[in-house]
């Protein structure tokens, strides 16, 4: 071939980076419209949706079907639940990923708090805004049969409606609890920013085991009516079973101050 480059499908003179002088498309056709789809199959037609899955639906619920590692784009998501085990679900770097939860109880749901039907382990949750208001309780909420979960870097705000499930006027940022049937086992609460939350930044109700709740930056919690007293709390737990709690940042104000930074009753294991 004296003049010129030979294309990719032997086009002698062709311009084989430039479509339409001799370039071929994937079924070797010269000058063809032919595409690779996202499954290396020629002209499927399947490209990768928002979440990099290859024919993927472009949401939240499909994405995390799938199981693994979820990374999320940049949006708005309802509040959701995460109801399988062996999973992470983690906002992608340098992302905005926002869970309005007002109108709604909880933001985000790991595992079955109402029927306890279901266990869930080896779950993540990273990188999140949650945002609440007077009708929401929880920004996320643990279920009884969770092992092994950590919910790491999000922020949190604004959750300001009483305990539906009892007598507590307590909302929280962060909330796990157990009972006489489940037990949490293995949660990890870390490097969460938890603010305007009314009543608990992180509590673990009662009856928990091997809780961690490390470099959490909990500001600006409003106290409640408790008993006829002003209360609010940075971390929470009645009953808790070699519960770490550490290296966390509390703060109040002289208008709004804080009540008690970590309040344990009847627990075990280590505060710093």
């Amino acid at each position: 071939c004296v003049s010129g480059a030979i294309s990719n499908c032997g086009i002698c003179g062709g311009d084989y980076n430039v479509p339409n002088e001799g370039w071929c498309d994937c079924d070797g056709i010269p000058n063809g419209d032919a595409i690779l789809g996202c499954d290396n199959v020629c002209g499927s037609g399947l490209v990768n949706d928002g979440f990099g899955i290859c024919g993927g639906d472009g949401t939240l619920v499909g994405a995390m079907a799938l199981g693994g590692t979820v990374t999320v784009p940049s949006g708005d998501y309802a509040p959701f639940a995460i109801l399988q085990s062996d999973i992470t679900v983690q906002c992608a770097a340098g992302a905005t990923c926002t869970v309005d939860a007002s109108g709604t109880l909880v933001g985000i749901t790991i595992g079955d708090p109402l029927t306890n039907l279901l266990e869930v382990s080896n779950v993540t949750l990273s990188g999140f805004t949650v945002l609440g208001d007077s009708e929401t309780n929880a920004g996320i909420l643990i279920a009884p049969r969770s092992t092994n979960v950590t919910v790491d870097g999000n922020t949190i705000s604004g959750m300001a409606k009483p305990n539906p499930g009892n007598e507590s006027p307590l909302s929280y940022g962060v909330l796990t609890f157990g009972g006489s049937s489940y037990t949490p086992n293995g949660v990890k609460i870390s490097n969460n920013t938890i603010s305007g939350v009314h009543g608990a930044g992180i509590s673990l109700g009662s009856t928990t085991l091997n809780v961690e709740v490390s470099g959490n930056n909990i500001t600006g919690i409003v106290p409640v009516d408790l008993a006829g007293n002003p209360f609010n709390v940075g971390v929470q737990a009645q009953a808790a079973v070699n519960v770490s709690v550490s290296g966390n940042y509390f703060d109040g104000t002289m208008e709004v101050p804080l009540a008690s930074g970590v309040n344990l009753v009847a627990s075990s294991g280590m505060v710093s």
